[in-house]
């Protein structure tokens, strides 16, 4: 045997080695060790976080909170990002970021803002954390609320229209009737919210304060009465109010402070004041505070707070409040906390069962299960919440007599329970589950009545469907309308301003029409185009709701609450801070003024009506006209000092007026006539009252003469009277305390020019009074008149305004009328010959 072929030699020894240490690389990965291989960087991991609220009111802040952890100790990078609103620096540790949001005052219906925090170590990619908030939704072009065999809505201008069965005059008293059914609501000329109650109702004004009419026996109204009322009355000492909800016969109010306030019919303690007696004016709900969402059923109500926590109080006989209570429970006189439920954005009381929305868009639902609501399958009732199969996605929920709806992210509806009057909207009869009423989309509002359904699209469409019985879901009467039908509405003119010697008038889709002297720009459509005897549009203008014309220059007040100027600003009338002689051929807005409500125009002074019920003045100050204590010309806005709790605001000449909460009258400015009312002929820089006058609602600023219209339905007047402008069947020189128009009643609103008066009367032609030149009282021609005369050729209107020499109207029916003089072409008639009658105006969109 030869050995060398038995042992293997050096070479074949190195050989093997080689191979078995390539065989161990591949085995391992690796080439230069044979310790363990490092894994691969992990990200940041998110192991707590916070947010304080959940639901957020109008610019509220939300802090938030977020605690991360890395595996490897490396430091951290937090880097916060919002969709809405504004962030504040963050403040941030090794391991923890805070950061305070700031929302804006409203979004888009259904949209929800979000926080991002993005968290990196470096060296492994991004972790993110996202917070969702909820923000007060913005008001569209119309405010809805469906009533139980009624329905209201507030048009962007202002104005209140109600439609349907007028028991207990829960319509309202209108100011003319209409044939096609819609009922304007007396006096109410600057609503931004309404709700509708089973005999009641409810408006929100811009200012913060509530009025209602209807019935009235257990205090519903809260005005300190049980009397009915056909006409709207104040809710007594309630203010900086931001939503409303009516209830069977109770009302509830949600205060800027997050505070709930009650009032009306408490025998189930659905006040929450820890009683059971009616109260006929507002009480606090006891220890309810950072309330964001509040809902009014038949005799129970609900809040949501802003972490997300619902409370109810009320009957809670079938579960509807929802804290697992014993059956046949007794009323909770004050709040108690809903269980279950931590992420609430939305609620519905209804009348013995209540709805709420969470954050994920899931429904919830306790109470009895009317009109099989919570599923045919489910059990006659819960004390406790429990998820509604087959809704994803709500943002919103409201409730009626045993149907419910609910408004999805996407701009749908859906809607179900019992359907014998349509109110599923799906064109059947049948009791139904959830399911998307067809036809409606981009929807921005809605409400379920008793029987029958409202919503608003994005083009500001209004559409209705259900029992139309009483006309409540729009006219013609008819049984149901099982499918969605749209509500045409009142159509025409909204609101007229006479000045010097143009006009301006808006129309119903919130567009302002010019017509008249241009010289000085003040129709707004620029200079090359010269004035104009036939009424123009003028360029740029949406959304307006009311509109003032001083002696060059005029003014539009937008629904959000913003005002434009336009024309040329003597004494800085404008308000842009370009100089005594600054001039704009165009709309552009008035700067720092944000949250007004009314405005009005003086010959070269400009006055705008702010939140809190404050008054902000600029332009031409020789007279103290603007009330901040001096005679210095302001070029941009300046607020009166001293004066808040105002209610309407008027301004002519030289001289202003204010109406307050408490019905006193004040007054500041020129007083050469006794016009400011307070005995005495002195000059005034800041407000002084006027004396002898109480309860008034609204006032009307002359050359030289002032009017104020009181609750009653009666006028006093005070100021110089050559021409018989104060209407108390004499002429005499001047009158410095305030004294009553005999003879006349059942006025609505009152309209002052340079020398002459006009007032709206309910149900009879208006009355016009003092100096006739050119005809500008509308009774033909002849001689001044010392007492108010009936204007025959006008049966009926709801506005009227006064320029210099000329007058102008808005009939019940939407159309405008003019009369008086027309040199200028400011009657719009297409001339510039006066007129002693009124005409109607063709102004495009009036019926």
């Amino acid at each position: 045997m030869n050995r060398s072929r038995e042992l293997p030699s050096w070479r074949s020894w190195s050989v093997h080695a080689v191979q078995f240490a390539l065989l161990a690389l591949v085995a391992t990965g690796s080439g230069c060790s044979d310790s363990d291989p490092k894994p691969a960087p992990r990200p940041p991991e998110v192991i707590a976080s916070t947010q304080s609220a959940l639901n957020a009111r109008a610019y509220d802040t939300v802090k938030l909170h977020v605690e991360a952890k890395d595996d490897a100790g490396r430091p951290l990078t937090f880097s916060w990002d919002a969709s809405e609103g504004l962030l504040e620096p963050a403040e941030s540790g090794a391991t923890t970021s805070d950061v305070a949001w700031r929302g804006p005052d409203c979004l888009p219906a259904g949209t929800r803002a979000e926080v991002t925090v993005t968290l990196t170590n470096d060296v492994a990619p991004a972790t993110q954390k996202t917070f969702r908030i909820a923000v007060v939704p913005c008001q569209g072009p119309l405010a809805i609320s469906a009533g139980e065999e009624h329905s209201v809505v507030a048009r962007e201008n202002g104005t209140v229209w109600t439609w349907g069965d007028s028991l207990f005059s829960r319509l309202g008293e209108p100011t003319t009737s209409r044939s096609d059914g819609f009922v304007e609501v007396l006096g109410l000329k600057d609503v931004m919210a309404v709700s509708a109650g089973a005999y009641h109702t409810l408006a929100l004004h811009f200012d913060g304060t509530v009025s209602a009419w209807g019935y009235n026996t257990q205090g519903q109204l809260g005005d300190g009465t049980t009397t009915t009322r056909s006409r709207p009355a104040r809710v007594s000492g309630l203010t900086d109010v931001v939503a409303l909800s009516s209830g069977a016969r109770h009302s509830l109010a949600l205060r800027k402070d997050g505070t709930v306030w009650a009032w009306g019919d408490n025998a189930q303690g659905q006040l929450g004041d820890g009683t059971q007696e009616a109260r006929s004016q507002p009480v606090q709900v006891t220890g309810l505070t950072r309330v964001t969402h509040i809902s009014a059923g038949a005799s129970h109500s609900l809040a949501v707070l802003a972490d997300g926590g619902v409370r109810a109080w009320g009957d809670d006989s079938d579960g509807q409040l929802g804290d697992g209570g014993s059956p046949g429970g007794s009323p909770r006189l004050t709040p108690v906390a809903v269980s279950r439920l931590t992420e609430a954005v939305a609620v519905s009381a209804g009348g013995t069962l209540s709805l709420a929305v969470l954050m994920d868009g899931t429904l919830w639902a306790w109470g009895y299960n009317e009109g099989g609501i919570m599923g045919a399958d489910v059990v006659l009732l819960r004390r406790e919440p429990a998820r509604l199969p087959g809704v994803a996605g709500a943002v919103d929920v409201s409730l009626g007599n045993a149907f419910a709806m609910v408004q999805m992210g996407d701009g749908s509806v859906w809607a179900w329970g019992l359907n014998t009057l349509g109110q599923a909207g799906d064109g059947t009869t049948l009791k139904r589950q959830p399911k998307r009423v067809p036809g409606v989309a981009g929807v921005t509002a809605m409400d379920a009545g008793r029987a029958h359904a409202l919503v608003v699209l994005e083009d500001g469409s209004l559409w209705a469907w259900g029992d139309n019985r009483r006309g409540q879901a729009g006219t013609p009467l008819e049984a149901s309308r099982s499918t969605p039908v749209q509500v045409t509405g009142p159509t025409g003119a909204t609101a007229v301003a006479a000045g010097k010697s143009h006009s301006l008038a808006v129309d119903g889709e919130g567009q302002v029409w010019a017509w008249g002297d241009n010289a000085s720009a003040q129709l707004g459509i620029g200079t090359a185009l010269g004035g104009s005897a036939s009424p123009v549009r003028v360029p740029s203008l949406e959304q307006v709701r009311a509109v003032a014309t001083g002696a060059e220059h005029s003014l539009a007040l937008r629904g959000d609450g913003t005002v434009l100027s336009w024309g040329t600003g003597h004494g800085g009338a404008l308000g842009g801070g370009g100089g005594a002689e600054y001039r704009r051929v165009v709309p552009l807005p008035v700067e720092g003024l944000t949250g007004i409500t009314a405005v009005a125009a003086g010959s070269d002074h400009s006055l705008a009506l702010g939140g809190g019920g404050t008054v902000w003045g600029w332009g031409s100050n020789f007279y103290g006209q603007l009330g901040d204590g001096t005679t210095e010309s302001r070029y941009r806005p300046v607020q009166v000092p001293g004066l808040t709790g105002v209610t309407a605001i008027a301004t002519h000449h030289s001289h202003s007026l204010a109406v307050r909460s408490d019905g006193t009258v004040w007054a500041w400015g020129d007083n050469t006539f006794g016009q400011l009312g307070d005995g005495t002929q002195t000059q005034h820089t800041t407000p002084v009252q006027v004396q002898g006058v109480a309860n008034a609602v609204a006032v009307a600023a002359g050359d030289y003469h002032s009017l104020a219209l009181l609750v009653d339905g009666t006028v006093r007047s005070w100021g110089w009277n050559l021409a018989g402008q104060l209407g108390d069947a004499s002429i005499s020189g001047a009158r410095a305390i305030p004294g009553p128009v005999p003879g006349l009643g059942g006025v609505t609103a009152v309209a002052a020019g340079s020398r002459h008066s006009l007032a709206v009367r309910e149900g009879s032609p208006p009355g016009a009074w003092g100096r006739n030149s050119f005809g500008a009282l509308g009774l033909g021609a002849g001689p001044d008149r010392k007492s108010p005369e009936a204007i025959a050729s006008l049966p009926s209107v709801r506005v009227v305004a006064a320029g210099t020499d000329h007058s102008l109207a808005v009939a019940g029916d939407g159309t405008v009328w003019a009369w008086g003089n027309n040199p200028l072409g400011q009657l719009g008639n297409g001339l510039t010959e006066y007129l002693t009658q009124p005409q109607r105006v063709s102004l495009p969109g009036t019926p």
